[in-house]
């Protein structure tokens, strides 16, 4: 099983967190501390229990911080190559995923994919 099919398999799972939690333990141990940095600041924006949106969520890399801090976070993302990420992250923390993109006005847009999804957007090449 290749490494992208794998990742995939246990996002669909309750393994999700322990896995994302072991591979941060492990590999990224600075995540943690970026993260406590940044819950200190966002943190001061919000009080516990408010809504706050996370527009163009990507990973949910802000959506888990806010959740993190007490939020009850909205995450908004076009993107379907973040899907299973934010689903997974919804299903154990305060994280409501909304699939798709907002703007100054009704309508549709197309979503110009990158090679690096988190390069994608909706301005016209």
């Amino acid at each position: 099983m290749g490494m992208a099919r794998m990742k995939s398999a246990v996002m669909r799972t309750p393994l999700y967190p322990a896995a994302h939690a072991t591979y941060r333990a492990l590999f990224n141990r600075g995540a943690e501390a970026q993260q406590a940095r940044m819950g200190a600041f966002y943190s001061q924006f919000f009080q516990n229990g408010d809504v706050v949106f996370d527009l163009g969520a990507n990973q949910g890399e802000y959506a888990e911080v806010f959740a993190a801090e007490g939020g009850r976070v909205v995450a908004v993302e076009p993107n379907p190559a973040f899907t299973m990420r934010l689903q997974a992250f919804a299903r154990e923390v305060d994280i409501r995923p909304v699939f798709a993109a907002v703007g100054d006005a009704p309508g549709t847009a197309s979503l110009n994919v990158c090679s690096e999804p988190g390069f994608s957007t909706l301005v016209d090449p």
